[in-house]
Order: C-alpha cells, then structure tokens, then sequence
C-alpha cells in the first residue's frame, strides 16, 4: 500500500514538474485547447498567418505573461496583411485613445481602422531567444529592460487584424532573427515547418536566373536607394554590373553569386548600411584548421609579423618580402580592395591592414612567407592528421588573442571613476533600454555631486543604435539649442514598384512617408528637420568631456561625436569614425529578395543629412579626431588594466590639452581685441588722411596769395 502510494505521489509530483516546465498560457483563465483560432503557416482565406500562434479570448481579458524575462521593446502596430504590418514611434501610453488618435492624425493618407491599432511586446529570454506578443489592447506601465516574471500582468487583450473578427493574440518565437516553434512551449502538439528561408535556397544559378536577379537588385537600388552614385559614378557601376553578367557564363553556384557577385556590387557602393542579409552555412569545417603560427600585418608602414604563438617569438618585427609570391603592395591592393567601408573612410582599410594581412585567402592552407633578409619558412592552417585540439589564442606571444581590443564595450554599459578628477563611461550602443537611460542618467547626477572635473565617454567598437537615444544622451552634453540632422531625403514615397519584392514592404501601402512631411526636391523628396533639441536643464554635465572612438564606432556613434565636435562640446580622441559623418543612409530599410536565389539583401531607404556645408569639405569622411591615435601594437593587446587609449587620454587631462583655438576658431576675446586693434588703426588713418587734406588745401590758399 505505501508502495503504491509513494508512485501515486511520484506521478504527481512529476506530473506538477512537468506542468511547471511548459509556459503559461497567455490569455488568464483561459484554455489552450480551445483558444487557438490560427496554427503557424495555416491560412485566413488565402492569406497564409505565417509562423505565429494566433490564440483569442473575451476583449478586454488579461494577458499575462508566459514566461520570465526582459522587456525588450513595444510599439504600436497594424497589420496591413498577414505579411506586412506597420509600426509607429508614438510612444505607448495609458491613455490609448489619444495615441490611436495621434497615429491617425500623423497618418492622414492612410485609412487605419483605430480599432485594429495595437500594441506589440517583445521579452527577451534567459537565453536570447524573443517571445513576441502582438494584439494587446492597454499595455501595462513598463519599461525596456524590465525584468518581468512568469504570470505578470501585461494588458488587455483586443483586435488584431480586421480579416480577424474575433479578439485575437499573435505569440512568436525566434533566435538571432530565424523563427522557431512558438506550440512546443506550451505543451502543444506541434505543426510547426518554419518559414524555411535558407532550406529552399538553390545550389545552382542558371545564366538567366543569375541576370535576372542582378537586374532586379539593380533596378531597385535605382528606384529608392537614397545613396545610389554618391560614392561611384554611374559609368562606374554599370561597367561592374556587365562584367559581372558576362562572368556568369552557363550559370554559377549559390555560394559564388553571393561571395563574389553580390558581396562585389554591395562594396562597390560604400555603404555600411547596406547589406546581404542571407548568411550560407560554412564551407569548410573549422574544426580542421589552425591559426597559424605567425600572423602579418602592415605596421610603420611595414609588413611585418605582430603576433607569433609561443615558441615563435624570434619571428616578431621581422620584415616581409612576400607571402606566397605575393608582394606587400599587392597584398596591399588585395586587402583593401576587399575591405568594405563606408564612402571615403579610411581608419576601416588601416584596420584591415593592420590586423586581417595574414587572412587574404581562406582557401590556401599553406603559405611561404619570404623575409627581407632573404630568410624563408612555411607555414600551415591545415591540423595536422592527430591533432586534438585547435590551438587556443591565449597561446599566442603578444598578450593573448586581443579579446580585449575587439571586446571593449560590447554588451554592457560602464561607469568607473578613474581617479579624483576623471570618470569614464563606457557606451557599447545607442540601443539603451529605459532601465539603462536611468543608470546613465544617475552616474551623470553622481558626477555632478563629486564635482568631477572630467569625463571619458568611451565609444570604441559602439555599432550605434537610435537617433532618438543619441539625441537624449547628448542633451546631457551640449550648451545650447542643437539639431540632430538638416533634412531626410528618399526618392520615392509612394508606388515603389519593386517593394513587391521585398519581404517586410509593400507597394501599396508605403509607409516612408509615416512620420515625416516630404516635398519635392531635386530628383527625389525632401523633409526638414525642426525638431530642436535643448540641454538638460538640470543633468547636463559641467565638466570637460574626451569621446573615444576607433574604426568600429559608426552609425549612432559618429552621430554623437560629430555632434560633439561640431559643438564644441568636448574633443574626439582615438581614430576616424567608421561611419561617414555629413550624412547616413538608414533609419528605415527595405528587405529585397532576389526571385531566383532567395538571397536577402537590406536596403536602407531614407539618407539623413546631418551637414551639408561639410559634404563637401570632408566628401565622405568620417569624424576626425581632434587627438589622433594610431594602431600599435600596444593597443591592440592592452588590457583593461592597461588600456592605452585611455592611458593616452588621462595624460591629455594632465597638460590640461583640451579644445584647440586656430585661425577659423577664434575666441570672443581674440575677436574683440583684433576689432579694437582694426579700428584703433581706422581712427589713425583717419585723421593722418584730414590732416594731409588740411595741409594741401592750406598750401593751395597759400599760392594762390
């Protein structure tokens, strides 16, 4: 009897686990057995709902949520169909009916039914996966970067889509953008087939079939790419467009009109923002190569070997006459023929230089490297037959495997206070949740309290983020008034014809003009920015302020340091940014896909004009530091503990080296002075000119007595 007891308790024991393993349902006291209106790639109609879970409820029931984690971000949306929704910047009040009224007034041409307005939710896993819930009606008070358990309230439930008339909730699921079965977590039978983006992808292009898609990339980049020809001439771009035709001979693989084709005409425009969505799976297995012994790159103006793995160590500094035949110069030529960087700028191809010379071509395993002085040895990235294990990086001579250079501030905001009259702020993105504003606003706030004389902003390897965060973290560093940008300019803003290749538009309901008041202008349409920014009337910090920024600062981040050059707001210490500084093209982005090769390529459609006078001036740059830093050695295996740009910096602060005056740059005082000085000498030409009148005059009465 106790026996049997004890496996009753355990069924139930394992049972109430097994519950407690699967995600709540959504809809409070409601029935996952007979809430499901929808099955992922089931169909409403003809209209397939794609690969959510579509549930419903009584309107106005709550929804909680199905499992712990971060908010990551909401918004209003509509869906104009199953395939494309449109989302707002209103903000998400308590007070919907105002801001559906808001939409709908920002929106004029669009006929939105205010009733299927609602609002999307995104909560970020323990395990970076999202869970996206769209179709709740009144969205609790949150914030980014909340944490929010399991069973919490999150709003009222409402309309989703008008084809929908039943209240209805979308549940899905992904990881790094692919989606995945949003059934299996609740315990659901699942028919979950995934949209299959990368399984239906061919091996193999016909001739025809590669043209044709050529075409349509072309032809779409000329209908609404705001940066086509600012960076290449069309002469230019056609000649490569009919190479790359030609090549094609009887058809090419999948792999090579990717890499070579495409990867060639998207660098060719100079645009970082620009981009192959579609990533193929590995060619080789990495598992079978090493990093070599030795690895090169031009330093000094040399190329030479900077890193060895132990034991090697009598091969740092040595000079290199050739690698496989190959000169520096060529080699040279090579890399930076295949370096993708943003219009002119430079610091991208110096890095590349730098540290990638060594990896001009994955598919050599072994390679000579021949020495100036006349010495020559081989080399391999093949393992050797037995081998166990990669070679780890923390094996190689100079200071490990330069974790620290490519890692700093990736992934986390950070705040330290370097010594009495120095703080630092590290800014790994302008992506900030609201959670992470709050800190950065309380360590301003502690500043202000410790009367820290000067500030480190550090925006090395920051991948930018939003114009509106920019923005809001400048207001903490400007002294007057400020715009972020001149005007927004696209060429089209409605019946774009090849939005009907793009998976997240389309051709009838354009949104570009969401939002914006564009008029004609040129050979496209323009709308300019009036919306003045001011200081932070209480926060703004009073000290003296050093931005750090390298070849990996672009997008947002050059935003923020030319903003703060321009304004004299502080000074820019470290390399050119790697973004261009007068104007981007981002903000919203079309996904083009290719008919034949179901490649994904990312179009930005809107070109933000932040400077206009300095288009010209500095035609294509990036921000030029005001305190240049080279690429050394020293930096590139600095730790924390050493960081040399900083180290660098902190001895600017101690020559009390700040904003520099020259000739274009002058002070009020300066001014003043030079203006007493011009009319001081004024008044005396003045009166030494009437004197000489007087006295001619005096002598011509004298003679004619």
């Amino acid at each position: 009897m106790k026996c049997l007891l004890f496996l009753i308790a355990l069924m139930f024991t394992n049972g109430v686990l097994a519950q407690d393993h699967f995600w709540q349902w959504p809809i409070n006291g409601g029935d996952k057995d007979k809430d499901i209106l929808y099955l992922p790639n089931s169909y409403i109609g003809t209209e397939c709902v794609g690969d959510n879970l579509i549930i419903t409820g009584d309107k106005g029931c709550e929804i909680v949520s199905p499992v712990s984690g971060i908010v990551e971000w909401f918004s209003y949306t509509y869906y104009v169909n199953m395939g494309y929704s449109i989302s707002f910047h209103q903000p998400v009040t308590i007070n919907r009916d105002d801001d559906v009224m808001r939409i709908l007034q920002n929106n004029p041409d669009n006929k939105f039914d205010p009733d299927y307005v609602c609002v999307s939710l995104c909560i970020r896993l323990s395990d970076y996966r999202n869970l996206y819930m769209t179709g709740i009606r009144d969205l609790v008070p949150v914030e980014t970067g909340q944490k929010i358990e399991k069973g919490d309230l999150i709003g009222t439930l409402g309309h989703l889509y008008e084809r929908i008339h039943e209240p209805a909730l979308s549940i899905g699921l992904s990881e790094k953008g692919s989606p995945l079965d949003p059934m299996a977590p609740f315990g659901l039978k699942s028919v979950f087939e995934g949209n299959g983006k990368n399984h239906t992808l061919p091996d193999f292009l016909t001739k025809e079939q590669a043209v044709e898609d050529m075409m349509v990339f072309d032809n779409a980049l000329r209908e609404f790419y705001p940066g086509m020809f600012d960076y290449i001439d069309e002469v230019a771009w056609d000649s490569l467009v009919e190479e790359a035709k030609r090549k094609e001979g009887k058809g090419v693989s999948l792999r090579a009109f990717r890499n070579d084709v495409l990867t060639n005409l998207v660098i060719s425009q100079k645009d970082n923002h620009l981009a192959i969505g579609t990533m193929l799976p590995p060619e080789h297995d990495n598992t079978n190569y090493i990093r070599p012994v030795l690895i090169v790159g031009f330093m000094d103006g040399r190329l030479q070997v900077i890193r060895t793995k132990s034991g090697y160590e009598d091969f740092m500094g040595k000079e290199v006459a050739k690698i496989n035949g190959i000169t520096p110069d060529s080699l040279r030529t090579i890399i930076l023929r295949n370096t993708r960087s943003d219009g002119n700028v430079q610091s991208t191809g110096l890095f590349h230089l730098t540290c990638m010379a060594w990896n001009y071509d994955n598919d050599v395993e072994d390679f000579t490297i021949e020495f100036t002085d006349a010495s020559k040895e081989q080399f391999t990235t093949r393992r050797p037959q037995g081998q166990r294990k990669v070679c780890s990086g923390k094996g190689f001579y100079y200071a490990q495997s330069w974790q620290y250079f490519h890692a700093q501030n990736k992934l986390s905001l950070s705040f330290k206070h370097l010594n009495d009259s120095t703080s630092y702020m590290g800014l790994y993105s302008f992506f900030l949740n609201d959670i992470e504003l709050k800190e950065v606003k309380s360590f301003l706030e502690e500043l202000a309290n410790r009367g820290t004389d000067n500030l480190i902003v550090d925006l090395r390897n920051n991948d930018g983020g939003s114009p509106e965060t920019c923005g809001l973290l400048l207001s903490y560093f400007m002294k007057s008034p400020f715009l972020l940008s001149e005007y927004d300019y696209v060429k089209k803003t409605k019946d774009i014809r090849y939005f009907a290749y793009c998976s997240n538009l389309n051709p009838v309901y354009s949104d570009l003009s969401s939002g914006y008041h564009f008029e004609p202008w040129k050979d496209g349409y323009r709308s300019m920015n009036t919306d003045t920014l001011y200081p932070n009337p209480t926060d703004r910090y009073q000290g003296k302020l050093y931005v750090l920024a390298n070849e990996s600062s672009i997008s947002a981040a050059t935003l923020f340091a030319n903003m703060v050059q321009k304004h004299k707001a502080g000074v820019i210490v470290g390399r050119e940014t790697g973004s261009v500084c007068a104007q981007m093209n981002a903000t919203k982005f079309a996904n083009l896909m290719l008919p034949n090769s179901r490649l994904e390529i990312i179009i930005p459609l809107i070109k933000t004009v932040f400077d206009s006078s300095s288009i010209a001036e500095r035609y294509g740059r990036g921000v030029i530091p005001d305190y240049p830093i080279g690429i050394s050695l020293e930096e590139l295996t600095a730790t924390e503990d050493n960081d040399t740009v900083i180290n660098y910096t902190l001895g600017l602060i101690r020559n009390h080296q700040y904003l520099k005056e020259s000739e274009d740059n002058e002070t009020n005082e300066m001014i003043v002075a030079k203006s007493h000085g011009f009319f001081a000498f004024r008044n005396v030409a003045i009166i030494f000119v009437a004197l000489v009148v007087c006295g001619f005059v005096f002598y011509l009465r004298k003679r004619k007595k």
